[in-house]
């Protein structure tokens, strides 16, 4: 399992490699995971890393090991297009506030 780790965080931080913030923030993620979650998944959907095919083989590889029975259930396989606010886990806990659009709400129609 520490090898299969070590090869999805080489591919993570190749595909971060260049971007401002990318590598500070696989480090930090490194050292704070609960903390740096969230800006690692923004980072990696920045850098479009669910379009690189062999980062995702190697986080699914990683997940068969860490979790087999989960992963031979489909757990992990999740497709999100056009979500907002979705997460993906066990026990989570999401607080959502709505708004009227701008013009909407200028409009003074509620």
């Amino acid at each position: 399992m520490k090898d299969a780790y070590q090869g999805l965080k080489a591919l993570v931080k190749r595909r971060c490699a260049g971007r401002r913030d990318g590598e500070l923030v696989l480090a930090r993620y490194e050292e704070a995971p609960n903390a740096w979650e969230g800006p690692l998944a923004a980072e990696l959907t920045a850098a479009d890393a669910g379009a690189d095919a062999d980062l995702v083989a190697a986080a699914q590889a990683l997940m068969r090991l860490a979790d087999a029975a989960g992963s031979n259930a489909g757990k992990y396989n999740v497709q999100v297009h056009g979500g907002q606010g979705v997460q993906v886990g066990d026990q989570n806990i999401q607080h959502n506030t709505r708004s009227a659009p701008r013009q909407v709400a200028e409009a003074g129609v509620r």
